[in-house]
């Protein structure tokens, strides 16, 4: 049975900078954080707690997102969404400030393997709002 979570993990900034492409980096990389409320969720008992990275590459007409999670209950089924705003701050702990998560995008189903891993690519099309996003 699919189980629909919004993103457990923090935010990820998918805005598009006014930089000169000239002066963006090829690619970048960054982890993320589970919620805390979620890692009972995502991950197994008495099993190492879920992690993900996402890699970022900048292409002439298109960015690609890779969203490498581990860790996760294998076969774990869930929807994607990009959030604008997250309740984490910088050391992973609940802001307790935080008034809301701004703008959501729905980017697409996820699927944990039987190891509990999984890889997501999201196609960033500058000239449109319009991500598209599938487990590969």
């Amino acid at each position: 049975m699919k189980k629909s979570l919004i993103l457990a993990f923090a935010s990820i900034a998918l805005g598009i900078a006014a930089v000169p492409a000239s002066a963006q980096v090829p690619e970048t990389t960054f982890n993320l954080v589970a919620q805390p409320k979620f890692v009972n969720c995502l991950g197994t008992t008495h099993g190492p707690a879920p992690t993900a990275e996402v890699i970022v590459q900048r292409g002439e007409l298109n960015d690609i997102l890779i969203l490498r999670a581990h860790n996760l209950k294998p076969n774990l089924a869930f929807d994607l969404f990009t959030i604008q705003n997250t309740n984490l701050e910088s050391n992973g702990e609940v802001n307790p400030d935080f008034k809301n998560f701004g703008l959501a995008w729905y980017q697409g189903d996820v699927q944990a393997d039987r190891s509990g891993e999984t890889t997501f690519l999201i196609k960033l099309d500058p000239g449109s709002i319009e991500l598209q996003g599938r487990t590969i």
